[in-house]
């Protein structure tokens, strides 16, 4: 089996993540449940999102086969990957993660770890206060500025 890298985490980790945020009051009584609520945000009550889960779950199964539906879950779900671009929760504190205020004003910029093997980190504007991302302030823009030695080499900026 190839070396995975030293940046990447175990694809349910990003799932258990990305449900919680979306659904923070459904825990998943499965796998397949689990890529279900990673996915979408769901509506109604408890019951109301378990019910139309298990409808869902039953079609699954009859169109697949119980055990396709859940070997296929589980080796999505245990499989290696390298996430970009995942914000750290309000208050996280990591040696890479890195807050600075901006003068004179209320938001803060933040930079983060993305791709390793890439060398990528990212960044967004997060409120000093509460640490919680927000979108671009409108009052701040971007620019890259080229390497004077190698103009040449172009520079991704996000808008």
């Amino acid at each position: 089996m190839p070396n995975p890298g030293n940046g990447t985490m175990l694809f349910r980790d990003v799932m258990l993540h990305n449900a919680h945020n979306l659904n923070p009051d459904v825990v998943p009584r499965n796998d397949w449940e689990l890529l279900e609520l990673s996915s979408e945000r769901m509506k109604g009550t408890l019951d109301e999102i378990y019910a139309h889960l298990d409808k869902k779950y039953a079609q699954a199964i009859k169109t697949h086969g119980a055990e396709g539906v859940v070997q296929s879950s589980a080796d999505m779900l245990n499989q290696r990957v390298e996430p970009t671009g995942i914000k750290p929760r309000p208050g996280e504190v990591s040696k890479y993660i890195h807050v600075r205020p901006i003068p004179d004003s209320k938001y803060s910029i933040r930079l983060f770890p993305g791709s390793i093997s890439a060398a990528e980190y990212c960044m967004d504007f997060v409120d000093s206060k509460t640490g919680e991302p927000v979108n671009s302030p409108f009052e701040y823009e971007l620019w890259a500025v080229p390497d004077p030695e190698t103009p040449w080499l172009g520079m991704p900026v996000c808008h």
